[in-house]
């Protein structure tokens, strides 16, 4: 009882809106607003960028969030897949951030009713069923409710299934319920909700007297004045008011959705419905094409679907015209035709010329880098020749001359008895030692110069914690110099030895503890091994 009390002060209370028509000064409005819509569009594009700007440079989280939000709203009635996009991003962070004044179930609510403005009803209906509404706040159950409604009344008009139709329509009834129970009259939710209620229980004069109080909340050319002035046109609709009347309030509608670079709009393909049942069909035309930009800008399958038949009425109308010109334009094809295959079959052979001069061109210049290549290889492995040949004879020299004066010492010592007493001298005992070490170093020189990155190569088949590293970085230790001559192609311990001069026991004690250190097996090791270059 205290709830209808209410509502009727407020009713009474609520002042009624006067206008003057003046619906083709109006539609001239109309007409320049669509002109400048390039303009309006760059001011919301521009105030985008300003927004991803400052996200891009912030790490706030609740200022991130609230940066996304805003993103959204930019989005939600310009380009439905974007506003999708940073839902989602809101979603996202809201659930790391865990903030109450973020709530994930609220912007999931939002995501459902970018579904069904998208057309998308079943997605969004089973995205809003699978939430929590206890945890929304008053303000965002509107939302809930909302959507939830605008949802089930669209399945049970789209559907084939009479058993899903009832269901989805006592959806539809139980959350318009819903809202009303909430009675804020500060939420336009609710007073949107409250309008539309009287208007469907013909009480069209209190309808009329609760849109003059959501007129007086919102002025021109606010988004929200456009929503409030096709539901007051709906309203003048349904009571049949007069035509300049009704087209008053729905082309208002529709100059401010083109002035707040509204894509998902309905106010001015539902004029272009009229203007064209009219006979007004360049103007119509004009609307309706418009409409469809927009509606394609907005990617909504549901507002293309409802502009797809307006579009195809004026197709026919206009068919008459288009008919009077094809005879005309078939001579006009046919010789264009002859031309374009003319020109085809010349351009089909000189693409195919050009496609063989290039093939080959490709083929002469890999068959000049390949020579070049080997003929850099070839000179680099002449050169290492050369330098080897001439570091094999030094060295030959080197222990001719090393025996020659040796041989001497041993003829001398022999003449004057002292042959055992020379042999025996620790000297002699160090000169092998020496000649040993002197090998080994010509070796590891001449070995590393072949192969550079033979240590880093050994390395990585070992484990991290087991590397062998050279102490000086130009020299090889004990072990890599086994596995030297593995690479070489001595792969016998004995000779090994023999050339190390090590005991083949110790040989063998190298090559087992390196094959306990591999991270991969023996027999790919030893493969691995023999293609390092």
């Amino acid at each position: 009882m205290r709830r209808y009390l209410s509502l009727l002060l407020f009713l009474w209370t609520a002042p009624s809106v006067f206008a003057g028509y003046n619906i083709d000064s109006l539609f001239m409005v109309l007409d320049r607003t669509i002109d400048s819509a390039a303009y309006f569009i760059n001011q919301r594009e521009g105030n985008i960028n300003r927004l991803k700007e400052i996200l891009e440079n912030n790490r706030d989280p609740d200022y991130r969030i609230d940066l996304l939000d805003s993103l959204f709203h930019q989005y939600v009635s310009y380009q439905s897949d974007s506003a999708m996009v940073y839902l989602n991003h809101c979603i996202e962070e809201s659930e790391q951030l865990g903030s109450e004044a973020h709530n994930a179930v609220y912007y999931r609510v939002r995501l459902a009713q970018q579904f069904s403005q998208s057309g998308i009803y079943y997605d969004a209906a089973a995205l809003l069923d699978s939430l929590d509404k206890e945890k929304l706040s008053p303000s965002q159950k509107y939302y809930f409710f909302r959507t939830r409604s605008n949802v089930g009344f669209e399945i049970a008009n789209q559907t084939k299934n009479e058993r899903l139709r009832r269901s989805e329509m006592e959806v539809w009834r139980a959350y318009k319920d819903s809202i009303l129970k909430l009675e804020n009259y500060d939420s336009d939710i609710y007073l949107q909700s409250l309008e539309e209620r009287l208007r469907d229980e013909k009480k069209f004069e209190e309808s009329l007297r609760v849109n003059d109080l959501r007129l007086k909340k919102y002025s021109k050319p606010l988004r929200r004045f456009a929503i409030v002035a096709s539901c007051r046109y709906q309203t003048l609709k349904q009571m049949k008011s007069p035509r300049d009347e009704q087209l008053y309030w729905l082309t208002e509608s529709a100059i401010s959705d083109v002035r707040n670079a509204i894509m998902n709009q309905s106010s001015l393909w539902e004029l272009a419905d009229i203007l064209s049942r009219e006979g007004n069909l360049d103007r119509s035309c004009r609307y309706i094409s418009f409409s469809w930009d927009c509606a394609t800008e907005f990617h909504s399958h549901a507002r293309t679907k409802q502009i797809s038949p307006i579009l195809n009425t004026i197709n026919v109308k206009y068919r008459e015209d288009i008919q009077r010109y094809a005879q005309s334009l078939k001579v006009g094809m046919w010789i264009l035709a002859l031309i374009s295959i003319l020109l085809l079959v010349s351009l089909y052979f000189v693409i195919k010329e050009h496609r063989r001069l290039k093939q080959a061109k490709h083929v002469i210049d890999k068959k000049n880098e390949d020579l070049s290549a080997a003929v850099n290889a070839l000179d680099e492995s002449n050169h290492k020749k050369e330098r080897y040949i001439g570091y094999f004879l030094e060295l030959c020299s080197v222990y001719i001359d090393k025996l020659e004066s040796f041989r001497l010492n041993v003829l001398r010592k022999a003449q004057h008895g002292q042959l055992v007493e020379y042999l025996s001298n620790q000297k002699i005992m160090a000169l092998k030692e020496a000649d040993q070490e002197s090998l080994i170093k010509c070796f590891d020189d001449a070995f590393l110069e072949l192969f550079p990155t033979f240590v880093e190569q050994f390395n990585a088949m070992l484990r991290p914690d087991s590397q062998i590293v050279p102490p000086n970085g130009q020299s090889l230790t004990s072990e890599l110099r086994v596995f030297a001559l593995i690479r070489l192609g001595i792969d016998d311990s004995a000779k090994i030895a023999e050339f190390l001069n090590y005991s083949i026991r110790t040989i063998y004690n190298y090559r087992t503890k390196v094959n306990k250190l591999l991270v991969i097996p023996k027999e790919e090791f030893e493969k691995q091994l023999m293609q390092i270059k």
